[in-house]
């Protein structure tokens, strides 16, 4: 199974925007979308849809109908940080960001050759060891977007020697990732606007200058 991506336009018919909703059979979170560091990728986790169910209701007898799932980030084989678990859930929303530091060097060219970001998906499980739910791989790129967008991304299966090995994986994660080039490049647009505004005012500033000395000019002719 490969990863892809799908516009999350096409989420807006079946999810509200990211502005207006609420967390799913959880109390309701603040965005930690901020950008901590120039120099890190913030890794914005907002949410998952149709996830595969792990857990069985208490009473329902051999049929697993929930999950309580939480995601573990990790990048280049390293562990970088995860979100909180929403219980009973199997479209929950997280809204939380995990932020890596980097070398922003790596970043300089478009061309720069990245390991894509690894979300591991996991159902937390009381008094034995957490289930896999898949994993969701995304590519990270050097490009300097000033305005990077989320997007969804398939749970796949993952390796079968992985603990996050999960046969029936399905649904999709929702993701926004942030770079210190996209940083960059929105740092670069406010610079411009504000020295657009710093010349316009020069310019007004200038006219009226100009018009006093003209005027003073008439009437020391006058």
């Amino acid at each position: 199974m490969s990863s892809k991506s799908v516009s999350s336009a096409k989420s807006s018919s079946s999810k509200k925007s990211i502005s207006s909703r609420i967390s799913l059979g959880s109390k309701k979170s603040k965005s930690s979308t901020r950008m901590v560091s120039k120099n890190a990728i913030d890794v914005h986790i907002i949410q998952g849809r149709d996830l595969v169910p792990r857990d069985k209701e208490f009473g329902v007898i051999g049929k697993k109908t929930s999950s309580d799932p939480y995601v573990k980030v990790r990048w280049e084989g390293e562990h970088k940080g995860q979100t909180r678990t929403i219980m009973r859930n199997l479209s929950p929303y997280w809204n939380e960001t995990v932020s890596i530091e980097v070398d922003k060097g790596r970043f300089r060219s478009k061309y720069s050759q990245l390991p894509p970001l690894e979300l591991i998906v996991y159902d937390k499980d009381k008094g034995s060891d957490d289930d896999g739910m898949g994993i969701v791989k995304v590519p990270i790129t050097a490009k300097s977007d000033a305005n990077p967008k989320s997007q969804w991304f398939d749970v796949e299966t993952g390796d079968a020697s992985a603990d996050w090995y999960c046969k029936k994986a399905c649904g999709q994660i929702e993701v926004m990732v942030t770079t210190p080039a996209n940083k960059e490049a929105a740092t670069k647009i406010v610079r411009e606007k504000e020295q657009k505004k710093l010349d316009s005012l020069k310019r007004v500033r200038d006219a009226k200058e100009e018009k006093k000395k003209s005027e003073n000019r008439r009437k020391n002719e006058s």
